[in-house]
């Protein structure tokens, strides 16, 4: 039993396809160049797990995808974190699976089918496991999220858990585990029988999260940081989210880049941040060049995490957040480290943490208050108000901004071509009358804010509130935005054409 490798240098570097028939022991994998191939396992990204073959299904922290021959069955792996999926589906007697979904689409000959408007919010909300889309051919695409799969010699797709670290005893013993997963795959990403090396990168704003995430990536002998310097808009804090002097105050050079720099580069950015919903990560396209050949620290999902007043249970996405660079990823040759995500099978014991005596000195007692992520960077040296004071955002969201800022003219042209061509009479007819509702859903919520806030004056954030509502109730009043639900349908067609490789 094993895998038959076709390594194709015209692939996007970290793509993979693999096609598994019923009943056969050996698999067909197309990939890329940068995908590490054996005979009985391959995998792009690190894991903390041992060495050989069952080292990323055993992992407590993978950041890897790829497949493993063991015990007669195939095997497959995602990431732990859910920013980075494997697709699969059935054609005929024989299964398809990819990290990448118009590889997906282009192998096994299947398209989006164009009269389903509700892509966008199976993608935004997925859990752990798979999560099952249509496709144009009538078998289910299932998404994998944060699971390892074993495959039936009948193509019966058989969800595992991943194996999860040893309970966390407190704050120092839950630093000290992540410190030392980390530790281990740095030194997987540094070994030079690999593909090259992937330098540490860290990602930073003026929040929480990214800025732990930071800490430990400095502390992995990280000496670069990106920053984006302007907010969005519409979150009410249109002061800087750039996380400059607090790089500085770390020790690491920055590059600082501008929200909407990106547009520089049109559709050739806009095609790879659509293929999975809203183009949210489209801001790092204009650090292409600086992302590159990186282990990428970031922290989506800490909002999740390291919040102790949600209430526990396994990550289920609530948006795009970091899910919109799979496509950039896979071609920039880049491996998502996603801290957040480690032992998240101890979320209620973290948010115990959080709550306890241990933790007071750190906890703030207001709306935006994490205390775990707070203690790590304030015991780095960064001064308390320099982070965690405000909830910005940089994300690029068009259903809630001026779409004519934040999308090319081209974008929306071919839009609107696809449109008229594609999307059936009774899809138009569909996201016409549900974005109709919105629209009277946000005028109504609008309307009992007003008034519920009527005695408050004109206060920052009341503001901010009215603001924001009245940016989304502006949005679904306009008829483009029925087009957008079908942007992720263009982009996964356009993009097909990048991995013709092979079709079933």
């Amino acid at each position: 039993m094993g895998f038959t490798f076709h390594i194709d240098e015209s692939l996007p570097p970290l793509a993979w396809c693999a096609v598994v028939g019923k009943g056969r022991d050996e698999a067909e994998v197309y990939c890329g160049d940068r995908v590490d191939c054996a005979p009985t396992l391959f995998s792009e990204g690190f894991h903390d797990g041992p060495d050989g073959l069952t080292g990323a299904l055993e992992a407590t922290f993978c950041l890897a995808s790829g497949g493993a021959c063991l015990g007669g069955k195939f095997h497959f792996f995602t990431p732990t974190h859910l920013l980075d999926n494997i697709y699969t589906i059935r054609v005929g007697e024989r299964l398809v699976l990819s990290n990448s979904l118009p590889f997906l689409l282009s192998v096994s000959g299947t398209e989006l089918d164009w009269s389903y408007i509700h892509y966008r919010g199976d993608i935004d909300h997925m859990a752990i496991g798979a999560t099952p889309i249509p496709s144009s051919i009538g078998s289910p695409i299932k998404i994998y999220g944060g699971v390892n799969i074993a495959i039936d010699e009948d193509l019966t797709e058989r969800v595992q858990e991943k194996v999860a670290p040893a309970r966390f005893t407190g704050f120092h013993d839950y630093v000290e585990k992540l410190q030392a997963s980390l530790d281990r795959i740095v030194r997987r990403a540094n070994d030079p029988a690999r593909h090259g090396v992937y330098e540490p990168v860290a990602t930073v704003s003026t929040g929480y999260d990214s800025t732990a995430c930071a800490v430990f990536a400095r502390n992995v002998g990280a000496k670069r940081a990106i920053t984006v310097r302007d907010p969005r808009a519409v979150t009410g804090h249109e002061d800087s989210d750039d996380g400059s002097r607090i790089c500085e105050r770390l020790g690491l050079r920055v590059d600082a880049i501008d929200r909407l720099a990106y547009r520089a580069y049109g559709t050739d950015a806009e095609l790879l941040f659509y293929t999975r919903s809203e183009p949210e990560d489209i801001v790092f396209y204009a650090a292409h060049e600086e992302i590159r050949n990186t282990l990428l620290f970031g922290g989506v999902y800490g909002d999740f995490i390291w919040d102790y007043t949600s209430e526990p249970h396994p990550p289920m996405r609530e948006g795009n957040a970091g899910s919109s660079m799979q496509e950039f990823r896979l071609r920039n040759n880049f491996v998502h480290a996603q801290l957040a995500f480690f032992g998240w099978q101890w979320h209620g014991e973290l948010q115990d943490l959080g709550r306890s005596d241990e933790m007071a000195p750190w906890r703030l007692n207001n709306s935006y208050d994490r205390p775990i992520p707070r203690r790590i960077v304030e015991g780095a040296g960064v001064p308390r108000d320099w982070f965690g004071q405000q909830k910005k955002a940089v994300a690029v969201v068009p259903l809630v901004e001026d779409s004519d800022a934040v999308v090319s003219a081209r974008l929306l042209k071919a839009l609107d071509t696809a449109y008229a061509s594609h999307v059936p009479w009774r899809a138009k007819q569909r996201v016409l009358v549900a974005n109709q509702l919105r629209y009277v859903y946000y005028s109504a919520e609008r309307m009992v804010m007003m008034t519920r806030f009527a005695g408050c004056g004109n206060s920052a954030p009341v503001r901010r509130l009215l603001g924001s509502l009245e940016q989304r109730r502006k949005r679904y009043s306009k008829k483009r935005f029925g087009k957008f639900n079908f942007a992720l349908h263009w982009a996964n067609h356009q993009l097909k054409d990048d991995y013709n490789v092979r079709r079933l």
